[in-house]
């Protein structure tokens, strides 16, 4: 869990960043930073209540589905503007 995060977070981090304008910078960071906590707070509350009601077998599936849905809104809506400026030459 530690290496995804290290990874997701610095990550997600720079692609909110990247895509607001430069003075709404501290605004996208207070939120990026903001709606991680919240998803760890809630996110700990809501699925131990889940693996207690259903066993964690179901509450592993549940999240690994929750994850699908973030992972095809980027692959339909924003994925095609980062392959755009990977694929652009260095000057």
């Amino acid at each position: 869990m530690g290496v995804g995060f290290g990874i997701i977070h610095p990550t997600a981090m720079a692609m909110a960043i990247n895509k607001v304008q430069p003075f709404r910078r501290g605004a996208a960071n207070g939120t990026i930073f903001s709606a991680f906590d919240l998803g760890i707070g809630l996110g700990s509350i809501l699925l131990g209540i889940l693996s207690k009601e259903v066993g964690l077998a179901f509450m592993y599936l549940t999240c690994a589905f929750v994850i699908l849905i973030p992972m095809l809104l980027f692959y339909l809506k924003d994925a095609k503007e980062y392959q755009r400026v990977q694929n652009k030459p260095n000057n």
